[in-house]
């Protein structure tokens, strides 16, 4: 395929040790249920995101903003919320070094989008940015007459006639083709750690209770990763120009999650700009 998505969990260091028994249990039971988990998923993702836009108290909304969390593993209770709020300002504080970091990497280059990338078990996390001149690099080199011809096999013609003429750009927002991130020694790499840790304690949830708990896991990440992004932008940590969105590597739920954060995140132009080319680039 012409655009494959990383697999940045078997690149977090937690995979470097040995898996534990519960992960391995978590991973079969995973195998076992096919994709069915995942579109049970779909389904709490805009509700999660209606909680910004006033509504709190709708019934539909299947957690409070950043709400509590209670969950039995062999018999006591968990509770989720103080971990993320913990999470939400070291997910500010990791952002803020790392973006110091690829500033001076660009140099004069300019930011034109962000966003923050997690796995679909929502147990990594790392920042991608891109510049226009990055992107126009990238551009060229799907321009040759090698490249367009294995487009083809992908996508339709029109769509590929429309990279050819430099009207479209297909890695303008998938941040898994973008040219900077935090990097592989990061404080977001740290909390992917933590982000596992804290998920592997979940794995051995009682099987009725396996899908809901982690659906729940799942969905405050997501919300506490839009929470810290919303603070960031408030204090210019990204230009106004940027497109900021959340995206989830190698899943189904990717479009949804994606079109959700950056109708939150960004003003009603950005956002039309942003849905004008994923209907593109998702056919």
């Amino acid at each position: 395929m012409p655009f494959r998505r990383r697999d940045h969990t078997k690149n977090s260091p937690a995979f470097s040790e040995a898996v534990p028994i519960a992960e391995v249990r978590r991973l079969a039971r995973k195998i076992a249920a096919g994709k069915a988990k995942n579109r049970r998923n779909t389904l709490c993702i805009s509700r999660f995101f209606n909680a910004v836009g006033g509504n709190l108290g709708r019934k539909d909304v299947c957690w409070g903003l950043l709400g509590t969390a209670s969950y039995k593993k062999k018999g006591e209770q968990i509770k989720m919320e103080q971990f993320f709020l913990d999470l939400k300002p070291a997910i500010e504080e990791a952002v803020r070094h790392a973006m110091e970091k690829i500033r001076r990497e660009i140099g004069q280059e300019h930011i034109y989008s962000a966003a923050l990338v997690t796995d679909s078990d929502c147990i990594t996390l790392f920042l991608a940015v891109n510049t226009e001149e990055a992107l126009a690099k990238r551009d060229k080199e799907d321009q040759t007459p090698e490249r367009l011809a294995e487009l083809r096999n992908y996508w339709a013609e029109e769509l590929v006639n429309q990279v050819a003429d430099g009207s479209f750009s297909l890695s303008r927002y998938v941040p898994d083709e973008w040219s900077y991130s935090d990097g592989t020694d990061s404080v977001l790499n740290q909390i992917s750690n933590q982000l596992y840790d804290q998920e592997e304690k979940l794995s051995d949830a009682d099987d009725d209770t396996y899908d809901e708990v982690h659906e729940q896991f799942q969905e405050q990440l997501l919300e506490t990763a839009a929470l810290a992004f919303e603070t960031l932008r408030a204090e210019g940590v990204f230009g106004s120009e940027v497109i900021c969105f959340l995206s989830m590597s190698d899943d189904d739920r990717t479009p949804e999650i994606e079109d959700e954060s950056a109708r939150r995140l960004n003003t009603p132009e950005q956002y039309e700009r942003f849905r004008a080319w994923t209907e593109l680039f998702n056919g």
